[in-house]
């Protein structure tokens, strides 16, 4: 009898470490129909922030500011006049350290810096004389400022930050792209980012890569074989480099395609696939428990219902599969994923035909030692000089990214529990402790 209960005790251990737990979905209804958001602080206080784009006939986004007790405040709106924004993105775009927002709508993109003061100042807009499609922010010529990367109809338009949110053009043809998403990353590892396209009616994924001389080379093609509109980023299998996951929809048989770069002039040479649930809709790679190991989490659209894949290694297997509300959206970005009520963990946010849907992530997070509590805060924050940590992180590594994602500082963590952060710019951070099981990100903003 005792062995038998040993054996369960084990399993329940095993099942804790590898699972994640959610609170019931809470819905925030809207008459105008949500197509998508954005997770960020757009209000330089340390707490992320909910921005949404509507639909049709919307002619605005909102931004739900987080409260200093975790809760949303009531919707904010920014007019964009009688357009609808059809993408957004966030970042830096004029070096000051404050998330600013770039929206495409229309034949338009506007620029929306954020005030240092508080607020934002008034829009930027600009014509470009053709449906406007997905926009992203980031560095696209190794200068370590945030470039802007527009798809119009016919061409891919690269707007190089040469000053403090001052953009110069340059655009190329790709007649009839059929772009639906991309991404600005490294996928080569060679420390310049790189653009990965999707195309959807090509079953097609295109990646150019940057040249250390400037520009990128020629597409070079990744075929899914089927549909796919969506697909994701991030490292799939502890290796520390970047992997992609993409959504893939036939009939009946809908999957998930996990790529791993070659590093030849395949760029990915191969993929797995796992089946889905109903349609493969919006797609996300987060960690989701803080044990360094990422999740994949996908969207069902029309099936009312989301998934979660979690891996070890190589190997991912579905772990749940939840219901919500959720019909009819298949935009890319009508999933998000960050920390919406400051408690350290990820959550879950849907955008759907009349509402969004926040998922709050109510995991125990793994500790980095065994004698450290669960929930870890960095004081003060914002940060003058040094770091305190709220347990005992002593020797313990760190490594300083800026939202960019470049490492700025790494190291250990001082005797007296502190890092030293005085040398850094003024800024948002990201500090990650690694620990032999598991890996803590905290935000902090150095002053």
């Amino acid at each position: 009898m005792l062995k038998i209960k040993v054996i369960l005790f084990l399993f329940l251990s095993v099942q804790f470490i590898y699972s994640q737990t959610f609170a019931p979905y809470v819905t925030i209804p809207s008459q105008k129909e949500p197509t998508g958001t954005l997770i960020a602080d757009m209000n330089n206080d340390g707490l992320n922030d909910l921005i949404v784009k509507f639909g049709s006939d919307s002619g605005m986004i909102g931004i739900f500011y987080q409260q200093e007790d975790g809760s949303l405040g009531p919707v904010q709106n920014i007019s964009l006049n009688s357009y609808y924004a059809n993408s957004f993105d966030v970042g830096d775009l004029n070096q000051d350290g404050l998330n600013d927002l770039v929206i495409s709508h229309g034949t338009k993109y506007s620029i929306i810096f954020q005030n240092p003061a508080g607020g934002f100042m008034p829009r930027q807009e600009v014509e470009m004389s053709t449906s406007c499609g997905v926009i992203r922010i980031g560095d696209i010529n190794n200068d370590q400022k945030n470039d802007i990367v527009l798809v119009t109809y016919n061409q891919v338009n690269y707007l190089s930050q040469t000053q403090a949110g001052i953009f110069v053009l340059t655009s190329h043809d790709y007649p009839q792209n059929g772009f639906t998403e991309f991404k600005i990353v490294d996928i080569n590892n060679d420390q310049l980012n790189d653009l990965i396209f999707s195309n959807p009616g090509r079953a097609t994924l295109y990646t150019f890569l940057q040249k250390s001389t400037g520009g990128f080379d020629a597409p070079v093609a990744t075929y899914s074989n089927n549909w796919m509109n969506d697909f994701a980023v991030g490292d799939l299998n502890q290796d520390g480099l970047t992997d992609l996951v993409s959504n893939v929809n036939i009939s009946g048989n809908s999957k998930i395609n996990v790529y791993y770069p070659s590093f030849n002039q395949y760029i990915f040479y191969s993929y797995i696939s796992y089946p889905v649930y109903g349609n493969s809709g919006t797609i996300e790679i987060a960690d989701l428990n803080n044990d360094g190991k990422n999740e994949i989490i996908i969207g069902h659209p029309g099936y009312n219902s989301y998934s979660i894949f979690s891996s070890n290694y190589n190997n991912y297997k579905l772990i749940s599969n939840s219901y919500m509300p959720y019909n009819n959206s298949v935009d890319t970005q009508s999933l998000s994923i960050g920390d919406l009520n400051n408690d350290g963990l990820k959550d879950l946010v849907f955008s759907y035909t009349s509402g969004i849907n926040i998922i709050y992530n109510t995991t125990p997070i793994l500790a980095i030692n065994e004698s450290d509590i669960i929930r870890e805060k960095i004081y003060p924050n914002p940060v003058l000089d040094f770091i305190s940590l709220q347990n005992n992180h002593i020797n313990a590594e760190y490594m300083i990214s800026d939202y960019s994602g470049k490492t700025v500082r790494k190291g250990k963590v001082q005797s007296n529990n502190k890092i030293d952060v005085s040398t850094l710019v003024a800024s948002p951070y990201v500090l990650k402790l690694k620990g032999t099981k598991s890996e803590i990100s905290l935000k902090f903003i150095k002053k």
